[in-house]
């Protein structure tokens, strides 16, 4: 009782020395100045693209590039997804799962290659496709090696877009834009990976 007595004498002095309690003055907030988003690039004028011209978005900085393809059976059933753009894979790839959502099934006795992937060597069986479409370009007869580990499906990719596709165009990237130009190429483009 008497440290209470204490301390209540001790508080009441100290509130004694200090005097009453300065009026709180409310001040409006000062809005904080913010940057603008940057609104990127303009939208492409359509008139500046050749008519045998098609531009695709893409993400991504350097050299993994998703774009978006679109991919069709021999029954009329199509499906659009991110695939990454590839210059170093001579097949295109898909995951098993993209195929079966087409109703491709894989065959035990598939023909086989050896894909050089960035974790090593990988054995994968391939496909025919009826054809694949970026932008309004079809490629006709694609070969499409099974590969699950060229998938990413945290990023929604289902594979890369190798050469046999590409190679069909030439490409110019337009990093400002995050466009590819794709124009089908006017020489015969070399079909021999996906006729063997």
């Amino acid at each position: 009782p008497e440290s209470a007595v204490a301390a209540a004498d001790f508080g009441s002095n100290l509130a004694t020395w200090l005097g009453p309690e300065p009026e709180t003055v409310h001040e409006p907030a000062t809005p904080i100045q913010t940057e603008p988003e940057d609104p990127g690039p303009p939208p492409r004028p359509p008139e500046s693209l050749k008519n045998d011209q098609v531009a695709l978005p893409y993400e991504g900085e350097g050299r993994p590039l998703r774009i978006p393809v679109a991919f069709e059976n021999g029954f009329g059933e199509s499906i659009e997804t991110w695939m990454l753009f590839d210059t170093g894979a001579t097949f295109t790839t898909l995951d098993l799962q993209t195929l079966k959502a087409l109703d491709i099934e894989v065959s035990p006795s598939a023909p086989q290659v050896t894909l050089h992937t960035a974790n090593g060597e990988r054995t994968a069986q391939l496909v025919l496709l009826e054809q694949v479409w970026l932008g309004g370009f079809p490629v006709k007869g694609v070969t499409v090696a099974v590969c699950e580990a060229c998938a990413s499906p945290e990023t929604g990719v289902t594979g890369l877009l190798g050469n046999n596709v590409s190679g069909q165009f030439t490409v110019t990237l337009d990093p400002d834009r995050q466009e590819m130009v794709l124009e089908p190429r006017k020489d015969s483009a070399d079909r021999h990976l996906d006729v063997s």
